[in-house]
């Protein structure tokens, strides 16, 4: 489904923007440059998490909506597609609250430790992030599944 596909991007350019920040500021040891840099982060999170939470929490909702008001599926596979919304919505309640751990690091503190050996969080959230999406990927196929 094309909107999973843009909801899995928008978090993957959220997970990017984070990325990015450790890897280009986290190093940097004057204060001016490194908040600046913070700054420029902040703007481009919140400008992607708009992004996200307009689509993501919608679109599955979208999709049954229309399916149950033109009779698209029986009302068997309706019951189903609302089971996977659910999981769905749950899978991206969780996808969040991940988020929310470099969020929280770097934008929801005044005291980050930067410069020289400072610590990246993102490369433990990786495999977490990348698990989350599979499941998401497999939800989606579910319900498309359903309209065969």
């Amino acid at each position: 489904m094309a909107t999973s596909n843009g909801v899995d991007a928008t978090i993957n350019k959220i997970k990017t923007a984070f990325e990015s920040f450790e890897k280009d500021a986290l190093p940097v040891e004057q204060q001016d440059e490194f908040l600046r840099r913070r700054e420029d982060l902040r703007k481009r999170v919140y400008e992607l998490y708009s992004d996200f939470d307009s689509t993501g929490w919608w679109w599955a909702r979208n999709i049954y909506d229309q399916a149950q008001i033109l009779h698209l599926i029986p009302p068997a596979r309706l019951d189903k597609m609302n089971e996977n919304m659910g999981q769905y919505n749950n899978n991206l309640v969780e996808t969040a609250h991940t988020i929310d751990i470099p969020w929280q690091a770097y934008l929801g503190t005044d005291t980050i430790t930067h410069g020289p050996g400072a610590k990246e969080i993102m490369p433990s959230l990786d495999k977490r992030l990348r698990n989350l999406q599979q499941q998401r990927d497999q939800i989606a196929g579910n319900m498309a599944a359903l309209f065969q």
